[in-house]
């Protein structure tokens, strides 16, 4: 069986952050592949979107050495993208609906995969991915990259009341 862990993140703040994703793929308990990126600080990314995004990027790795007949176990630390893909949770934000549309296209055809969702702790390897991702793209961007990131938001003032 062919297990995937995937993750995402955006940072500095999320929403509008760096966004970052992950995933690795293990067979009988080894690593045999994996990937990560990011994209550069956006207003509309959104962790939802980034976790949306690993689990996308596993599944184009799927359909590139055409494993469409292999068991493959999806697993990931965000509860919403496993419930909106097993269909028992409606799909409300429209920011991420392409997403989640892309994703459910990759898996339609795909013979025997299962999703389960696991506990951060079970999923290390993807969070790490994920952060490498982010700090590689900071080191590249250097840092006014994150800078630009903590600036505040226009109209906010600061915290004063």
């Amino acid at each position: 069986m062919l297990i995937i862990y995937s993750d995402g993140l955006v940072e500095p703040r999320n929403p509008g952050g760096v966004g970052a994703w992950g995933w690795a793929a293990n067979r009988d308990g080894k690593e045999i592949t994996y990937q990560f990126g990011a994209e550069i600080e956006n207003p509309t990314n959104t962790n939802n979107k980034f976790e949306y995004l690993a689990i996308i990027r596993a599944i184009a790795w799927v359909w590139k050495f055409e494993l469409y007949e292999e068991e493959i176990l999806f697993r990931t630390d965000s509860q919403l993208v496993i419930r909106q893909l097993e269909g028992a949770w409606a799909v409300k934000a429209e920011s991420i609906r392409p997403h989640y549309e892309r994703a459910r296209r990759g898996l339609a055809p795909l013979k025997n995969y299962r999703l389960e969702w696991v506990r951060r702790e079970q999923n290390v390897r993807a969070d790490e991915l994920s952060n490498i991702a982010y700090r590689e793209h900071v080191q590249k961007h250097g840092p006014a990259c994150v800078a630009r990131q903590m600036r505040p938001r226009p109209g906010f003032n600061g915290g004063k009341l």
